[in-house]
């Protein structure tokens, strides 16, 4: 008869063996899904790894913004509301002319170009609420895929985050804190190219973080705090950016930003 010290090693024998191949078999799992995964992200990755604000191998000091024009922002009044447009006309000179090459180490036959963008409000005053809401919807999309020669790279509807924000809190924000609030807003991108092994990219001009849009706001913010006994309901507010190219996609023609902002004015009453 066996003994019962033969019994428990045995077992444990079979519980180690068990144990063993279930480590195994989870391990082979986890290399498995690893290896999926890093093959679908591999070319999700060379594109993200093109950069924003980084057009060089050498380190380059960012810390100076292409600002855009008080002169382009006009100002009309049309029965109550109060009109403000700007367009910037072609600002390609805020791009480099230095093509950069990431190369491909995914080989298949994906072609197509877009360009990866960020914006970015700054604020005077704002509650972090606020702020948090802002930045949530702009990082909701940052890559746009270039279809036509002149392209929209992204637009921006103040009005659409505005109403939301307002829908969702028991303390709305007004038009006035809204504009009395905006700072300005900063853009950077790149646009990027396929091209067989590689990935070609141009990038903003070397020693800037971006397109500034500050005098649009300034304008907007000195009307509304020049009329203090005045009540203000936003119509439209769009921000957008344009893109042009040559026919073969592989040079950039023009950069344009083009803003609006539409608000009923009301007198207060007594």
């Amino acid at each position: 008869m066996e003994s019962k010290d033969n019994i428990n090693n045995g077992n444990r024998d079979s519980i180690e063996n068990k144990n063993n191949s279930k480590n195994k078999k989870n391990k082979r799992k986890i290399i498995a899904t690893t290896a999926m995964f890093l093959g679908i992200l591999t070319p999700i990755v060379a594109v993200i790894a093109i950069p924003l604000s980084l057009n060089s191998k050498t380190n380059i000091k960012r810390s100076k913004y292409f600002s855009d024009d008080v002169g382009k922002v006009m100002v009309s009044e049309s029965n109550d509301e109060i009109i403000f447009n700007q367009d910037s006309g072609n600002r390609v000179d805020i791009m480099s002319n230095n093509l950069g090459t990431i190369r491909r180490n995914v080989k298949d036959n994906k072609q197509g170009q877009g360009v990866r963008y960020k914006n970015e409000f700054k604020f005077f005053s704002a509650s972090q609420d606020f702020r948090a809401f802002v930045t949530k919807k702009l990082n909701a999309g940052d890559t746009a895929d270039i279809k036509s020669n002149k392209s929209l790279i992204y637009s921006v509807n103040l009005k659409e985050i505005f109403d939301e924000y307002n829908a969702n809190h028991n303390k709305p924000l007004t038009t006035r804190e809204l504009f009395v609030s905006i700072e300005n807003l900063i853009s950077s991108f790149t646009y990027y190219y396929y091209d067989k092994d590689s990935i070609h990219y141009y990038d903003q001009k070397e020693g800037y973080l971006g397109y500034i849009t500050s005098e649009f706001f300034k304008k907007i913010n000195k009307y509304i705090q020049e009329k203090k006994s005045t009540n203000f309901d936003l119509k439209e507010a769009k921000l957008e950016a344009y893109i042009e190219f040559e026919s073969d996609f592989k040079k950039i023609k023009s950069v344009s930003f083009t803003n609006k902002v539409i608000i009923q004015v009301k007198p207060q009453t007594t």
